[in-house]
């Protein structure tokens, strides 16, 4: 827990946030890997009931166009 609230003290808006209250955040963290090319999310789709932290890596973000 202790290297996830180090990790997040990194970026805002976590920076701003009292030592103890990073530190509860990062009790509740749940780690996911995703493999390339793997969709997290969906348009349309049912909302994110998270809040994605990228560590390493990067996200996409793509839009479908009707034409």
């Amino acid at each position: 827990m202790e290297e996830i609230a180090r990790f997040l003290a990194d970026f805002p808006p976590f920076d701003k946030l009292p030592a103890e209250a990073r530190a509860y955040a990062a009790a509740y963290v749940q780690i996911e890997y995703f493999a390339a090319n793997t969709q997290i999310l969906e348009e349309q789709g049912d909302p994110s009931r998270f809040l994605y932290v990228i560590c390493k890596g990067s996200v996409d973000l793509l839009r479908k166009h009707e034409g």
